[in-house]
């Protein structure tokens, strides 16, 4: 091939990249774009309703009858990247006390967990331990890259959303706890259109589970990206609905908490553990935070 067409080539892959990764919204590596596009295993990520895809693969997961709720803390955790499987060290529970409900059913948890979306880790299960010595529920289904915009979409996520409220609320109608993580891909969303957007879905949620604990990071942080004004409304709107704002991801930033300047790496997860459980109102049987 002459060079002439080998430049062209060559920038025309750069040109589909460039274009690729600012629709996404954020930044990554050649390498990790490759990864994600042309290397997906078929066994680990799988198309599920609507446009979201996520961990569905049980074939080496161990089954356990679902605990009752009397017995057990049931917690949501939702959003995207962040509260779902991107982290970058997967985890394993100390015990057996930590199960994943997913599609009817529960698993002893693992990462990654089922439901959310990724093939990495996830904060889930060491945040489990670090709260309580009880039997934890873990019910996860983040969606990387995603705003708020998109889960209030009908053609977009909320029928995955409404899904998931039918399956939990069949099996435990009323959680402990439900924790959003978002807003990395609403950082360049105009301040009062977020507002607005973050309202109508955190009414949505708290309608759905009534007596359920919201909670709330404030999170926005992503390469090198972050804005104070989607802090401000998501601590605005935990305050309008009595929601507790667990605090700022924003401030887990070094290079040895985030892998890619972007997701948590085994660090970066502990501090976000911490984090989170400091942010509890009121624990129930917590061991120490880590620190």
């Amino acid at each position: 091939m002459k060079k002439s067409n080998l430049k062209l080539v060559a920038y025309v892959l750069l040109a589909f990249w460039v274009g690729y990764e600012i629709n996404d919204s954020r930044v990554a590596s050649i390498g990790r774009f490759i990864e994600q596009n042309f290397f997906k295993k078929p066994d680990i990520v799988t198309a599920r309703q609507s446009n979201a895809r996520v961990f569905v693969d049980v074939s080496n997961r161990r089954e356990v009858a679902c605990p009752s709720a009397r017995k057990a803390i049931v917690i949501i955790g939702f959003g995207q990247s962040n509260s779902a499987n991107q982290a970058g060290h997967r985890f394993e529970q100390s015990g057996s006390n930590v199960v994943n409900f997913f599609d009817g059913k529960c698993y002893i948890a693992i990462d990654p967990m089922l439901g959310a979306a990724g093939s990495g880790g996830s904060v889930w299960i060491p945040f489990a331990e670090a709260l309580t010595d009880k039997t934890v529920v873990l019910i996860t289904f983040g969606v990387g890259s995603t705003r708020v915009s998109q889960w209030l979409d009908s053609n977009d996520l909320l029928p995955f959303y409404e899904e998931n409220v039918r399956k939990i609320k069949s099996a435990y109608p009323n959680p402990d706890m439900a924790v959003w993580i978002q807003g990395e891909s609403d950082v360049t969303t105009k301040p009062r259109l977020f507002e607005q957007q973050l309202t109508h879905w955190i009414e949505r949620v708290k309608s759905d589970f009534q007596k359920t604990r919201l909670y709330l990071t404030g999170t926005s942080y992503c390469q090198g990206r972050s804005s104070a004004n989607i802090v401000n409304s998501q601590k605005l709107v935990s305050r309008k609905f009595g929601a507790t704002f667990i605090g700022v991801t924003d401030t887990i930033k070094e290079v040895k908490h985030r892998y890619d300047d972007c997701h948590f790496s085994e660090r970066g997860i502990e501090k976000l553990v911490s984090l989170l459980v400091k942010g509890i109102s009121k624990p129930v049987g917590r061991r120490p935070a880590v620190n």
